[in-house]
C-alpha cells in the first residue's frame, strides 16, 4: 500500500518521470527498493531520507537516466542509491509497488527491510546516518510488531547468520525497544 502523503506522491512521480526518460531511450527496467524509501512509501512512515536505495537492472541505462533526472529536478547525483546491490531479496520477499509503462519497481517486505537495516548497524561510521537507521529500526520494530529482543534475533535468523550483524545488535535492539 502506497502511503498518501506529499513525500510519497512526490517519489511515485519522481519515478514516473524516471519511467518517461526511460521510454525516450526505448528501455525497460526494474527496480526493487530495499532501504528507508519503502518505510516511508509502504509502511506509513515519516520521511528519513529523499534518497531511494534499490537494486535496479539495467544498471548503466538507469544510471543514466537517474542522473538526467537528477539534474533537471536539482536532485543529489545519489537519489537513486544503489549501494545495497548484493541485498536482492529472494523471490517472495518483495512485492509490487508500481508499475508504469517502461518501470516495474518492487519493494521489499518490512520483515527483510528491518534485517537489512540491523546489518547496516555494523558498516555505518556517520553518526547522522546511524540515528537515521535506528530511527527506521524503531519504526520497523513497531510495525512489525516485535516487543522483545528474543523475537527480533529469530526473525533476523532468517536472513542472516549472525557473523553479518553487529556483535552488540541485542543491547542496541533492547534500547530501540525501550525508547
Amino acid at each position: 500500500m502506497i502511503a498518501q502523503t506529499a513525500e510519497a506522491d512526490g517519489v511515485v512521480a519522481r519515478l514516473r518521470r524516471l519511467s518517461d526518460d526511460l521510454g525516450r531511450q526505448e528501455a525497460e527496467a526494474e527496480l526493487c527498493r530495499v532501504g528507508g524509501a519503502v518505510i516511508v512509501l509502504c509502511f506509513n512512515a515519516l520521511p528519513s531520507t529523499r534518497r531511494i536505495t534499490a537494486l535496479f537492472r539495467p544498471e548503466s541505462i538507469v544510471r543514466e537516466a537517474a542522473a538526467r533526472l537528477a539534474e533537471q529536478e536539482g536532485l543529489t547525483p545519489d537519489w537513486l542509491n544503489d549501494a545495497a546491490r548484493q541485498l536482492v531479496p529472494a523471490p517472495g520477499l518483495s512485492a509490487p509497488f508500481l508499475e508504469a509503462p517502461n518501470l516495474r519497481v518492487f519493494s521489499a517486505r518490512g520483515d527483510y527491510v528491518f534485517a537489512m537495516k540491523c546489518a547496516s548497524l555494523g558498516f555505518e561510521t556517520d553518526q547522522e546516518e546511524r540515528r537515521r537507521i535506528e530511527a527506521d529500526l524503531r519504526y520497523l520494530l513497531r510495525y512489525l510488531d516485535i516487543h522483545r529482543v528474543n523475537d527480533a534475533m529469530s526473525l533476523l535468523s532468517d536472513y542472516l547468520p549472525r557473523r553479518y550483524l553487529p556483535d552488540d545488535l541485542d543491547d542496541r535492539i533492547d534500547r530501540l525497544l525501550g525508547s
